[in-house]
This record gives C-alpha cells, sequence and structure tokens, in this order.
C-alpha cells in the first residue's frame, strides 16, 4: 500500500512541475484533434473528484460502483475555459486529500463492489488504475508540451 500512495503522490507531483512554467496560451494550444494540455489537466482534475467519490464508496462499504462517462464530462467540463492555475491547484489538492483518505481507509483497501462496468472491483484496483492512468497522461502531456 505504501509504494501505492508514494507512487500516487509522486505522479501527481510531475504533473504539475510538467506544466508549472508552461504559458496559458500553450495549454491551450490544440495540435491537431487530440486534446490540448488543459483539457487533460481538465480531465486529471475530474477524475480526481471520481476517485475521492470511489473512495467514499468503498469505506462506506458500498456494494455497487458506478461507471464514469469521461466523454460526457469532457464534454460538459469545457476545459480549455477554465482557468489553467486553479485546474492545476484544484487536481493538487484532491490528490493530497485522496491519499491522507487511502492511508487512512486501510481496512477498505481489498473490500470488493461490483464495478458497472469492470466487474468485480476493489479500492486496490482503482488505486492501481488511477496511478497507471497519471503514467498516460504524463506521457500525453509531455507529447503535447514537445510538439
Amino acid at each position: 500500500m505504501d509504494v501505492l500512495l508514494e507512487q500516487l503522490g509522486r505522479s501527481a507531483q510531475q504533473i504539475v512541475d510538467q506544466v508549472r512554467d508552461v504559458p496559458e496560451p500553450e495549454l491551450r494550444r490544440k495540435p491537431g484533434a487530440e486534446w490540448a494540455a488543459l483539457e487533460v489537466l481538465g480531465h486529471l482534475r475530474d477524475r480526481e473528484q471520481l476517485f475521492a467519490e470511489r473512495i467514499a464508496l468503498f469505506v462506506s462499504g458500498a456494494a455497487l460502483i458506478p461507471n464514469w462517462d469521461e466523454d460526457a464530462a469532457a464534454a460538459e467540463g469545457r476545459y480549455l475555459r477554465a482557468d489553467a492555475q486553479a485546474t492545476v491547484t484544484a487536481f493538487q489538492e484532491l490528490r493530497q486529500r485522496n491519499i491522507q483518505q487511502l492511508a487512512a481507509a486501510e481496512a477498505a483497501w481489498d473490500h470488493v463492489a461490483q464495478h458497472e462496468v469492470q466487474g468485480p472491483y476493489s479500492l486496490r484496483n482503482e488505486a492501481e488504475r488511477v496511478a497507471a492512468h497519471d503514467e498516460a497522461h504524463l506521457r500525453q502531456l509531455g507529447a503535447l508540451l514537445r510538439s
């Protein structure tokens, strides 16, 4: 568990560091059909809010974990209109709280609930999935900011 918590903290910091000194117009630039870096950051912030909600569900002993429609969230999120610094700050604060909640929820890590799409699913699965999600978007941000 500690290794995963450290990984979640480290990857969040890498995301913040990767965009820290990038001018906002650069974060809004859309190369081709891809998302702009600011859209990726908005997605990460929204995904982190979902993570917080799922932690609470697992801690409460919920039997069902609802699916998340990330495409609908992106459409509703209006990510390119958001303030970049506020988006990054919200992501960072949510991640810090989530790590604290995970550390305090050790007994719930292996509670299994039924995910609407994934089937049997635990808080450990969710945390591992978020860590992998971070890595994918770190690579995506790196490519967007180099192009």
